[in-house]
C-alpha cells in the first residue's frame, strides 16, 4: 500500500528504512519537500499477499520519524461493523505527553504500473500514466487525547481489489535511492584527525573537561569559534588547545553533539534545556536554538507554562510562544486560580485528650488558607468608622 502521510510542520527530519527483498513488506520514506505552511513529509508503504490479510484486523507499517516522533500508518481490510471498508489512519506510536501538532495529511493510494504484456496489447500505442485515489483531510491536531486520525471508510475493498491489487500486492515502491552518509557522526568526540581540544571547566580550580574537536567543524556551525580560531587577533588561532571558563561541562557536550549530527536532548529537563540556550546564545549557535526550543514545548504545562514562555520571549521564539499563550488561553480559569490562591499555611492545632483516651503519638494539623487583604477604607478613617485623630483621644 502506497499511502502517504504528507505533515506540513516544521523542523522534520527523516529516518529512511530499508527496502528488504525478503517478500516482507516494504517501506520507504523521502526527504521533505517545500509547503505553503512548512515542510511536506512522504511515507510510502507497501503490503504484500493482500488476500492473506485478516478481515477487521489492524496491520502497522513500520515505524517512521517525523519532527522526532514515531509515526505508523494502520489499515484495516474491513471492520466489524463495515466489513467492505478499507480504512486508513495515522497514529503517533509515542506517548504526546504536553505535546501538540496541528498536521495536515492526504492518503494517496496509487494505481499498480501496468505490466509489459498489457501495454503489449494495448499496440504500440504509449501507456497512460497509472492514475490514484488522493483524499485531502481537514488540518487535525494530535494530542494526548488524540493521537490517531484517519478515514474508516477511504475504499471499499472490492473497489482496492478492483483497481488496486496487482499480484496480490497492494501497489508498488521503487527502490530507493542511495544517498552519501556524513561522517561527522562518528568524528564526534574523536581523535581521529582532531586538530584542537577543548577544556571545559566553570571555575578555574576545577579540573577541566576535555573534548578532540576539529577547527573546521566549529568554526562552520558557531560565530564565537569562527573568530576564536581563524582570526590572527587571537592567540588560540595557533594553539592546539582552547580553555573555556564559566561553560557548564554537560551543556558544552550537547553542542558538540548537536554541530556534529548527534544531538540528543530528548531526556533534558528544563534546567537543562536553559543552560543549553544560554550555551547556545553565547556560542553563536543559532541553529541549534530552534531544536531546543522544540524540545521545551515538550514541557508546557500547568507548573512550567510561564517559564517556558519566557524562555520563548527571550531567544525569540515565535512558535514557542504562541503555543504558550494558546495553552494559557485553553487553561486560562485553572492557571488563575493557581496563581492568585492565597497563600496556605499549615497551623498545628492541639487538642486535649479525655483521662479516657490513649495517648496520640501523631500531630494533627489543620489548614487554613490566609484570608485576602481587606478593602482600603477612605482617606482619614479607620476601619470601625472612627477618624484617625480620634485614635489618640
Amino acid at each position: 500500500m502506497q499511502g502517504p502521510a504528507r505533515i506540513g510542520a516544521p523542523f522534520l527530519t527523516t529516518t529512511p528504512l530499508p527496502n528488504p527483498g525478503d517478500g516482507s513488506s516494504a517501506a520507504r520514506t523521502e526527504p521533505p519537500g517545500p509547503h505553503p505552511d512548512g515542510l511536506e513529509y512522504i511515507y510510502r508503504w507497501r503490503v504484500e499477499n493482500w488476500s492473506q490479510l485478516t478481515p477487521a484486523t489492524e496491520y502497522r507499517s513500520p515505524a517512521f520519524y517525523a519532527d522526532e516522533l514515531p509515526w505508523t500508518i494502520k489499515v484495516y481490510k474491513g471492520r466489524q461493523r463495515n466489513p467492505q471498508a478499507f480504512s486508513v489512519y495515522l497514529g503517533c506510536d509515542q506517548p504526546m505527553v504536553a505535546i501538540k501538532k496541528q498536521l495536515r495529511i492526504a492518503f494517496h493510494v496509487e494505481h499498480p504500473a501496468p505490466s509489459a504484456g498489457s501495454a503489449g496489447q494495448a499496440g504500440n500505442a504509449p501507456a497512460s500514466a497509472p492514475a490514484e485515489f488522493v483524499k485531502y483531510e481537514r488540518p487535525v491536531w494530535f494530542s494526548s487525547r488524540h493521537s490517531t486520525w484517519g478515514e474508516e471508510s477511504l475504499l471499499t475493498l472490492p473497489e482496492v481489489a478492483a483497481s488496486y491489487v496487482k499480484d496480490d500486492v497492494l501497489s508498488s515502491v521503487h527502490d530507493p535511492p542511495i544517498l552519501p552518509t556524513s561522517p561527522l557522526p562518528d568524528l564526534f568526540q574523536s581523535e581521529m584527525f582532531s586538530d584542537v581540544t577543548v577544556l571545559v571547566h566553570w571555575h578555574a580550580a576545577d579540573t577541566p573537561t576535555a573534548f578532540h574537536a576539529h577547527r573546521l567543524v566549529l568554526a562552520s556551525q558557531s560565530t564565537y569559534f569562527a573568530t576564536l580560531l581563524y582570526s590572527p587577533h587571537f592567540a588560540e588561532a595557533h594553539q592546539p588547545t582552547v580553555t573555556l571558563t564559566h561553560t557548564d561541562p554537560l551543556a558544552f557536550q550537547r553542542l558538540l553533539a548537536f554541530l556534529y549530527g548527534r544531538a540528543d536532548t530528548t531526556r533534558a529537563t528544563l534546567d537543562d534545556l536553559e543552560v543549553c540556550l544560554a550555551t547556545a546564545d553565547r556560542f553563536g549557535a543559532d541553529h541549534w536554538k530552534p531544536a531546543l526550543m522544540r524540545d521545551a514545548r515538550q514541557w508546557i504545562a500547568d507548573a512550567t507554562v510561564w517559564r517556558v514562555w519566557a524562555l520563548a520571549l527571550a531567544y525569540g521564539c515565535a512558535t514557542t510562544a504562541g503555543q504558550c499563550a494558546a495553552y494559557v488561553a485553553a487553561h486560562f480559569a485553572r492557571l488563575a486560580r493557581l496563581v492568585m490562591a492565597p497563600e496556605t499555611v499549615v497551623v498545628p492545632r492541639s487538642r486535649r485528650r479525655r483521662p479516657s483516651q490513649p495517648p496520640r503519638r501523631t500531630t494533627r494539623c489543620r489548614i487554613w488558607r490566609r484570608p485576602a487583604q481587606p478593602t482600603p477604607t477612605e482617606p482619614g478613617r479607620e476601619r470601625s468608622g472612627r477618624s484617625v485623630g480620634a485614635e489618640g483621644s
